[in-house]
């Protein structure tokens, strides 16, 4: 029986696996737009410890995005697909970032689409849970080892990821209240600093030291 079960593992990336990944890519395809509330549990594996934070997100094709943290503290990350902004408006301060590629928050929406398509950019396997997709990067990117969706069983739209990284670091987000194709402010992507915040260079941002 176990031999059995481990072939039918080795065999389900030809079997199932395009499968399920064709219908998470046709969803999401057919998606211009995603809101919805979050709940991010990070563990850090070196000291074993875990945080909690609740938010909301927006994303919009093509590649803007809000995150707006609002427990423990208030921060929001905007990216209007070429800067992203960090504004912590306890510290009256905001950085800019004028050439973000990608990032934890931005990987964690990869099964969005993008620019490219889920099988061409990841090598699929089940999860140790029902409905449950292990993804790992076909190229090596720095930011994650493996992503790991659950989605609805009849839909197939993702309600919870799981960033693995290559410390061994789990940052996990489970998106409620769902809400999909709705006609999003454009100005939520942008960012002027306002109200007494001072706005910086992040470092590392074009060179910034």
């Amino acid at each position: 029986m176990r031999a059995l079960t481990i072939s039918l593992l080795m065999a389900w990336p030809l079997l199932a696996g395009p499968s399920v990944l064709d219908k998470l890519q046709a969803v999401y395809d057919k998606t211009s737009s995603f809101e919805a509330d979050f709940k991010q549990t990070y563990w850090n594996k070196l000291f074993d410890r875990t945080d909690k934070s609740e938010g909301t997100l927006a994303y919009q094709k093509p590649g803007k995005m809000r995150w707006d943290y609002l427990k423990p503290n208030k921060k929001s990350f905007i990216l209007n697909g070429k800067n992203l902004w960090l504004v912590e408006p306890a510290e009256k301060i905001a950085y800019i970032n004028k050439c973000f590629e990608s990032d934890g928050l931005t990987a964690s929406l990869v099964f969005l689409g993008g620019k490219g398509k889920l099988k061409q950019q990841f090598i699929a396997r089940p999860g140790t849970k029902a409905n449950e997709l292990v993804l790992t990067p076909k190229k090596p990117n720095g930011i994650f080892n493996e992503l790991v969706l659950v989605y609805e069983p009849t839909t197939f739209r993702v309600v919870q990821t799981t960033l693995i990284d290559p410390d061994g670091n789990k940052n996990q987000f489970l998106f409620e209240k769902k809400r999909f194709n709705q006609k999003s402010d454009m100005k939520r992507f942008e960012f002027k600093a306002a109200g007494g915040i001072q706005l910086l260079d992040m470092p590392g941002s074009c060179g910034v030291i």
